[in-house]
This record gives structure tokens, sequence and C-alpha cells, in this order.
């Protein structure tokens, strides 16, 4: 048994040569016949957006350069290239990341925090050695991670109190410590270039 629609609605209900059906001119009309009602089905829904998912995917690149430019350092230049020298670099952007991907209240980071002090002057012994520097952006990144997963999608569109310079939802926080990492990243890289020591590749 065949059924009957109009040629205007065939593109509307997804129709298409492979569908089945043919088409026919009488008294200046278009005659859609399809052999296969089934083929009348909607389009499918596009899968929805994660977003907490995608932002943390975005970190996860960032982290991989990072751990990437740490390794190709020697540690030679790790505390006397630069400057700025790269363990100050990296001390300062786990301090930033630190301060933003965090669920706590202030009094209660400052009580806790382990980056605390003034990256640009702090004495050399108390930087981190590479290897150290290494395990501490893997706990970074792990933080961070968790952080956006029980923000969840909600979370991230929630208003970002206490932070009103990073963006108005806690989204915009996420994206402006990305773009802070990025920015250090990227000023890590220059110096390890500068110094002829590989880089971090983009991801």
């Amino acid at each position: 048994m065949f059924s009957a629609t109009e040629e205007s609605n065939a593109a509307s209900i997804g129709l298409h040569k492979s569908s089945g059906f043919t088409i026919d001119h009488v008294d200046g009309k278009t005659i859609v016949w399809v052999r296969d009602v089934h083929h009348l089905r909607p389009p499918r829904a596009a899968a929805p957006v994660r977003i907490a998912a995608e932002v943390k995917a975005q970190f996860r690149r960032q982290w991989e350069s990072l751990r990437e430019a740490i390794e190709g350092c020697t540690d030679a230049a790790w505390t006397s290239g630069g400057p700025p020298a790269p363990a100050r670099l990296v001390y300062h952007l786990l301090a930033g990341t630190e301060v933003y991907a965090r669920s706590t209240p202030y009094e209660e980071y400052v009580a806790r925090r382990r980056y605390g002090e003034d990256w640009r002057s702090m004495p050399v012994d108390r930087l981190a050695r590479r290897d150290e520097a290494l395990a501490q952006v893997r706990a970074m990144e792990e933080s961070v991670a968790l952080w956006l997963h029980q923000l969840s999608d909600k979370g991230l569109l929630s208003m970002n109190e206490g932070f009103e310079w990073a963006g108005s939802t806690k989204l915009g926080r996420a994206l402006y410590l990305l773009r802070h990492t990025q920015n250090h990243l990227a000023e890590l890289n220059s110096v390890l270039k500068g110094l002829g020591l590989p880089v971090g590749k983009w991801r």
C-alpha cells in the first residue's frame, strides 16, 4: 500500500533517493510516493553537548603539553634558565590553578594551600625539583578533573562568586584558568626554545 505526501514535505522528513520512493507530476502538482512508511521517521536528534567533559578534555591537552615541556628541560636549566626560570613558571602556574580550581571557602584554602609563596623571589631550594614538579602537575590535573566533574554542566553555568574578574559563571572561571595556564606554558616554551631545549608541543 502506497502513501503520498507533497514534495515540499519530503526534505523535512528526511526522504532521500534510497528511501524507496518515486516522484510523479499530476495536474501541475508533484506527488511523492513512499513505499515504506518507516522512512517517515523524524531526523535523529543530535547528541547533547557535555560542557564539563569538553572543558576537561581541553585541560587534559594542556597538561600533556606542560609535562612534555618539563620533561624536555634539563636539571641544570630548571632553576637557572630564563629569566624567569622554568621552575618558577611552573610553580606560578600550579599556584594559579590551586586558587581558581577549588570549591572551598577562601579562608580554608589559605590555611591549606600548597603554593603560597612569591614565585618570583622564593629561595631556589624551596622550588620543586623537576621530577617533583612532574608529580605535582599530575596531581593538579587529577584535582582539576575532579573539580569539573563535581561541578557538572549545571555547576559550570552557576554564578561565579568571589572571582568576578574571571567571568560571570564558573565556566568563565574555568576558561580564565585555562587561558592563564596556557599563557605561562607559552612563556615556558619560549624560555626552553631560547636555551635550545625541546618544548611542549601544541595539542
